[in-house]
């Protein structure tokens, strides 16, 4: 393969293995942040803008640089990027409001109220088990149906989690469309 050449591929070595010991294992991770930027810049071009599908959007050389920047200007930068993701998506799944609730004792069923009501109930809610406490059985882990309102939502779990034990589960609603 010549100079001019690269090839649209990397060859990247699994990351080193701690040792314990501080000194030998950051000399190894160095030495492979090396071999691994060498892979995936110089030989193969993968890192490349004119491999990329936004060819030009990214200029190396105009990059921020971190000692002049304020968390106020990251967190600009982040809505910038959290905006333009949202527009590329066509304003699909925007996250409208996430939290948590929990469920406890003989109760199998929880419910989350908007801070304010949707239009319809054309959203997705995803929930997941955060926390629980006392021992829980399993069956009372498992959302048998999410039942939605303009208002919020409910969940009903196959079980209740029992006498003294809770399960915290957290949430996240996006609307679609």
């Amino acid at each position: 393969m010549s100079e001019t050449e690269t090839r649209k591929f990397a060859i990247i070595q699994t990351p080193p293995r701690r040792s314990g010991n501080a000194e030998t294992d950051a000399a190894n991770m160095v030495d492979w942040l090396w071999t691994f930027y060498q892979a995936t810049v110089n030989e193969s071009g993968l890192l490349d803008p004119t491999f990329q599908a936004s060819a030009g959007r990214i200029d190396p050389d105009n990059l921020p640089d971190p000692a002049n920047t304020s968390i106020a200007r990251a967190q600009a930068t982040a809505n910038d990027a959290y905006r333009t993701a949202i527009d590329a998506a066509g304003g699909k799944n925007r996250l409208y409001q996430s939290g948590t609730f929990t469920i406890q004792g003989a109760t199998d069923s929880g419910s989350v109220v908007f801070d304010q009501q949707t239009a319809d109930t054309n959203f997705t809610v995803i929930v997941t088990v955060s926390d629980s406490s006392g021992g829980p059985t399993v069956t009372s882990l498992q959302v048998v149906r999410v039942t939605k309102s303009t208002g919020g939502f409910a969940v009903l779990l196959f079980a209740a989690p029992g006498a003294g034990k809770s399960i915290t589960f957290d949430y996240a609603v996006f609307l679609r469309g």
